[in-house]
């Protein structure tokens, strides 16, 4: 039997170390909605200048399961065309969570960034998607 082989601790867990909101997992009320209507998507450009190394950031929130890609040019040009830009994060579907999430990746380098998130498999529900993209150097 697996259970003579466990040693986890049975004790409750200290509400010290409960999960808060804080600068890097703000609360959603703190973060950008949009709605996306079922069968659609949503794309939102972001242009990064700088030629110093940065990190892509990003908080999120979905009410139901969304699907998110980040597409990337060097281009400068927020109106770039979609099928000029390479898939720097490929469409990934993510479930509703009860919290923020966050995703920090060293970003390719200046250029366009554009962020879509996905409610295309949705039939007749539309889904708010809440978010906050920044771009950091290497000490935040």
């Amino acid at each position: 039997e697996i259970a003579d082989r466990l040693s986890a601790k049975r004790d409750p867990i200290h509400s010290s170390k409960y999960w808060t909101p804080d600068d890097l997992a703000p609360a959603v009320s703190n973060l950008t909605r949009v709605n996306i209507p079922a069968g659609r998507k949503m794309n939102i450009s972001f242009v990064l200048k700088s030629t110093s190394p940065a990190h892509f950031v990003i908080n999120r929130y979905g009410n139901r399961t969304y699907g998110m890609s980040i597409l990337y040019s060097s281009s400068q040009d927020p109106s770039i065309d979609t099928s000029e830009m390479v898939d720097w994060s490929p469409f990934f579907e993510y479930p509703s969570m009860p919290t923020v999430d966050r995703m920090r990746e060293r970003a390719p380098g200046p250029g366009v960034y554009r962020v879509v998130f996905h409610n295309e498999t949705a039939w007749i529900r539309s889904l708010d998607v809440c978010y906050r993209v920044v771009f950091e150097d290497d000490n935040g």
